[in-house]
């Protein structure tokens, strides 16, 4: 990884304008959890700012590293805001941007509007169903919950997490 990073750094040097080289940069950096990903990305952002590609990218460094810097999740929402600016069709950044409000910062009401908005772009989005699901269940709508683990199943029939909510909720287990 050493060695690409400095070939891309080439590239960069070469041609600052070569958006596949920060885009390859900050991948290599973000496995390796180095915020020099970020940087590579607000590059790449530059370069093409109507791309959806290193927003995401960023968004979900930001998401995954969110747990050393608690901020990083509010960056990383913005990051999802942008990419629905730019496509309002996008399920997976009103998935993601449930995801965070669900795992991360615990706002299970907000979590059930973000995972409602990737439904409807999705209506075949299984997980976005099973998560949903999941918030209602913290917000103790068992209704509700056991409605959309019902959907992910219809969706994805071998959805262990969903059969698993599904039969908690019924007291199953």
């Amino acid at each position: 990884t050493t060695l690409a990073l400095s070939s891309y750094q080439t590239a960069i040097e070469i041609d600052p304008g070569y958006y596949d080289a920060y885009i390859e940069a900050g991948l290599v950096c973000a496995a390796s959890k180095n915020d020099l990903a970020i940087q590579y990305y607000n590059s790449a952002i530059e370069i093409k700012p109507n791309f959806i590609e290193p927003l995401y990218n960023k968004a979900m460094y930001l998401q995954e590293t969110g747990i050393a810097i608690p901020n990083r999740y509010n960056e990383a929402l913005a990051c999802y805001d942008q990419i629905i600016a730019i496509d309002a069709n996008a399920s997976v950044a009103y998935y993601n941007k449930g995801f965070i409000y669900l795992v991360y910062q615990k706002n299970y009401s907000q979590a059930v509007t973000e995972f409602t908005k990737a439904i409807e772009k999705n209506p075949q989005y299984a997980e976005a169903f099973y998560n949903r699901g999941l918030s209602y269940e913290y917000l103790r709508k068992n209704k509700e919950a056991l409605a959309d683990y019902n959907q992910a199943l219809v969706i994805n029939p071998t959805f262990d997490l969903a059969a698993k909510g599904k039969s908690k909720v019924l007291g199953e287990n």
